[in-house]
C-alpha cells in the first residue's frame, strides 16, 4: 500500500511539472509578437538613419558645391561598408560607380546647378542609387 501511495505522489508531481511547463511555453509564446514589434521598429529606425545621411542632398535645383559634398559623404560611407549590398552607386551626368577615385574625377567636373535624385533599387528601404545631373 505504501508503494502505491508513493507511484500517486510521484505521478502527482510530474504531471504538475507537465502544466507548469506547458504554462511557462505558452507564456513565452504569446510575449513573443512583442518582441518581433520592437525589432520593426528598430530596423525602420535603422534605415531612416541610413537614409537620412544622403536625403538632405536630394532635390531639384541644387549646388554643384551640394553635390560635391554629397560625393563625399558617397565615398566616404562606401569605404566604411562593409555589406557590398548597402553601397551607394552614384551616377554623375551618366557615368555610374561606386569607385572613390571615378567619383572624385566626375565630381569636380561639375559647376553650376545639379538636380539630385536618390533610389531605392533593391526595394529594402534603402537609399542605393544616386544621380546627379547638371541642369
Amino acid at each position: 500500500m505504501e508503494n502505491a501511495s508513493k507511484a500517486l505522489l510521484i505521478a502527482a508531481s510530474v504531471l504538475i511539472a507537465i502544466v507548469l511547463i506547458a504554462f511557462g511555453v505558452s507564456v513565452l509564446n504569446s510575449t513573443k509578437g512583442t518582441g518581433d514589434n520592437v525589432k520593426q521598429t528598430m530596423t525602420a529606425t535603422e534605415i531612416a538613419a541610413f537614409n537620412s545621411r544622403f536625403s538632405a542632398y536630394a532635390g531639384t535645383t541644387r549646388t554643384a558645391a551640394q553635390a560635391k559634398a554629397l560625393a563625399n559623404v558617397v565615398i566616404a560611407h562606401n569605404a566604411t561598408e562593409a555589406d557590398a549590398n548597402k553601397e551607394v552607386t552614384l551616377n554623375i551626368n551618366g557615368t555610374e560607380s561606386k569607385d572613390s577615385g571615378v567619383i572624385t574625377t566626375k565630381v569636380a567636373d561639375l559647376s553650376g546647378r545639379v538636380k539630385i535624385e536618390m533610389k531605392d533599387t533593391n526595394n529594402d528601404g534603402l537609399i542605393d542609387y544616386i544621380t546627379i545631373t547638371t541642369i
